[in-house]
């Protein structure tokens, strides 16, 4: 080694530490347990032209030991993870760096020999660069945190330490620069800051109880929340025993609990009561922790409460309200089932077997569809999906039950879905009211409503509801029908010679015929009086007109005996056509009545319509004959009369 490098290796070493720990010039000596020994009176191993004049005194050490101290330097400058760099104080170039420089600025060694420090900063850092300079030749020595760059730019933080070396001359050698990289550092310190401040945060703004409590079991610190909870104020807590805020019937498992925490680093749970001034009581779920030092002792416990006195009041209103549901479920007038969502009862009331007639046991073997009339079966699972889908959140319907037996039940079903707190649908609620006897009433008074009370048939009401339906199928589907006007002539004479009895008989008599000759398809009703209107689906106006002649002979061979004296009376017909140019009922039926006028007057003589004479005969027991015309006449036992028909009365009228 030249003179020059050997000189350049031995200056650092009167400011080197062993391993990471450097060492300053004599005047700001840091030796390490090992260096310190061996540099007992260090001065001597200095040249004389390096020493510091301020330097102690010391023995000299022999060459031998001056070639250790070398050696020393040489492994410490290299193995150390601090950055070292020896630049020259008149050009400011980097003469010698190490191998920890260089990685921690990015970089090997040959990256940074040769060339101006100053690069090595930030540009920030070089423009304070010549204070730190003017210190540093001012005072020898200087420490303090800069921001460098690495080779790719990007900034990073250091903690500098720089010495200048001199000559007993006082001429500066060299400056000397130990460099550590607070990145990791800054990084631990921030995490630190951040940590603390998301502490503060959750323990200043936590929704619940937090507080920190000594060894001791004392408040240390306590938040918002905490003192809301307990009713108190900080100042009464801080400082005082935590357990004697504990209902006294808890205080002494709660005692137990936090005394374990000396011992232990794992956590603690329990509830508790806290009893506020007032005197009421809150029930708290708590949760206590040690916190421990770096040697594992423990230092405080932290612990967080929270009030549940909600939730056990809730809990005590639920059981309160799940009793009521019991109660209400097994005593309901109604039938009530909790039903699965692929229909098997889950649950049934007495009831419910009551109204369908299954014992429970097997009323629980059954699906609900089961027993749900076949003809209603579609429209009770189309509401199903309806709920399943969230489209409506409840139904009610009217059905049929097929009871024990075959029996139908018609009942009023209401359900409701129930769903989880997830909103999952879990089962149905199902309340069933029995509606036979209403369903039975109804239809009573529907066909009180819409029938004759003395022949059974449609009264004019519902034959006028038919005939608009059958028009609307005119219109819509181009269907052709005939409506018939059918009127009972000399009806009025039976009436006021044989008495309403007879004339209600008769009446019977021929609506049963002409129900007799109708088809299934057909539509009947007694319009009134003796008139009867007649609906026939599905005919053309050729066959309407056949048809409506053979209901006259239904209605001539139709008759009743009346003391042995046989009543008969003949009818005239009206047929209007149905079809797509039908334009309302009103216009059918006044077609229908004129067609009826027409008839009658065919089949008689004169403007009043006499008909030609229809003979019925009597009984040659009576040795009478009787008919039914404009008058009641008695001849001879051998001798005919003739009825003569000028009366006409109008149904309903």
């Amino acid at each position: 080694m030249r003179e020059h490098d050997t000189q350049r290796w031995r200056l650092p070493l009167q400011s080197s530490r062993a391993g990471d720990v450097l060492v300053r010039d004599l005047k700001y000596w840091r030796l390490s347990t090992d260096i310190q020994r061996m540099s007992e009176g260090v001065r001597g191993a200095v040249p004389d032209q390096v020493a510091d004049a301020s330097s102690p005194p010391g023995p000299s050490l022999s060459p031998l030991h001056d070639a250790e101290l070398r050696a020393q330097w040489e492994q410490t400058f290299v193995s150390t993870t601090r950055g070292i760099t020896i630049t020259n104080p008149i050009s400011g170039i980097i003469e010698s760096t190490n191998p920890a420089f260089a990685a921690m600025h990015g970089g090997t060694v040959e990256d940074f020999v040769g060339q101006p420090a100053i690069n090595a900063l930030s540009p920030e850092a070089q423009l304070q660069l010549g204070d730190v300079l003017q210190q540093l030749n001012r005072d020898g020595h200087i420490t303090m945190v800069s921001e460098h760059a690495r080779l790719d730019g990007t900034a990073f933080p250091v903690a500098f330490e720089a010495i200048t070396t001199r000559s007993l001359a006082g001429d500066v050698l060299y400056r000397i620069a130990w460099y550590e990289d607070l990145t990791e550092q800054r990084v631990a310190e921030t995490a630190r800051r951040e940590a603390h401040e998301m502490f503060e945060a959750a323990f200043a703004d936590a929704p619940n109880g937090v507080a920190l409590i000594g060894l001791d079991s004392r408040f240390l610190r306590v938040n918002l929340a905490l003192c809301e909870m307990l009713g108190r104020t900080p100042e009464e807590l801080v400082g005082a025993e935590a357990m004697r805020f504990s209902h006294p019937d808890d205080q002494e498992a709660a005692r137990a609990a936090y005394a374990s925490l000396s011992t232990t680093m794992e956590p603690i749970s329990l509830e508790k009561r806290f009893v506020r001034p007032d005197g009421t009581v809150v029930w708290a779920f708590c949760r206590g922790i040690a916190v421990h030092d770096g040697h594992g002792t423990p230092r405080y416990i932290v612990s967080h409460f929270l009030d549940f006195t909600a939730r056990t009041l809730a809990q005590d209103r639920q059981e309160e309200a799940n009793q009521r549901f019991e109660t209400a479920f097994a005593e309901a007038p109604i039938g009530m089932a909790l039903v699965a969502l692929n229909g098997g009862w889950i649950r049934v009331n007495r009831t419910l077997c009551e109204l369908t007639g299954f014992a429970e046991p097997r009323l629980l073997e059954l699906n609900s569809q089961d027993i749900t009339h076949p003809d209603d079966l579609a429209a009770d699972l189309r509401n199903v999906r309806r709920l399943m889908t969230g489209e409506i959140d409840r139904y009610r319907m009217e059905k049929r039950y097929l009871a024990c037996g075959n029996l139908v039940v018609w009942i009023n079903q209401a359900v409701s879905l129930v769903r989880g707190a997830d909103g999952k649908p879990m089962h149905f609620i199902v309340q069933v009211e029995d509606i036979s006897e209403r369903k039975r009433l109804a239809a009573s008074l529907q066909r009180l409503a819409d029938h004759d009370s003395l022949t059974e048939l449609w009264n004019r009401r519902r034959f006028g509801e038919e005939l608009d339906r059958q028009l609307g199928r005119c219109h819509r589907y181009r269907e052709r029908a005939a409506l018939l006007l059918v009127d009972l002539d000399g009806f009025k004479q039976v009436n006021d010679h044989h008495g309403h009895r007879a004339g209600d008989e008769l009446l019977t008599c021929v609506a049963r015929a002409l129900r007799t000759r109708l088809r299934s398809t057909d539509s009947l009703a007694r319009l009134g009086g003796d008139e009867f209107g007649v609906i026939l689906a599905n005919v053309s106006p050729a066959q309407a007109t056949e048809l409506a002649a053979a209901l006259r002979d239904v209605v001539s061979a139709s008759g009743i005996r009346v003391n042995a004296t046989e009543v008969r009376v003949t009818a005239s017909v009206g047929v209007a056509p149905l079809d797509f140019h039908t334009a309302s009922d009103e216009e059918a039926l006044e077609q229908a009545d004129t067609a009826m006028y027409r008839d009658k007057a065919a089949h008689g003589h004169g403007s009043r319509g006499r008909r030609e004479p229809y003979t019925i005969r009597g009984s040659a027991e009576h040795g009478e004959y009787a008919s039914v015309g404009g008058e009641l006449e008695t001849l001879a036992a051998s001798g005919e009369t003739e009825a003569s028909e000028h009366d006409r009365t109008v149904g309903g009228q």
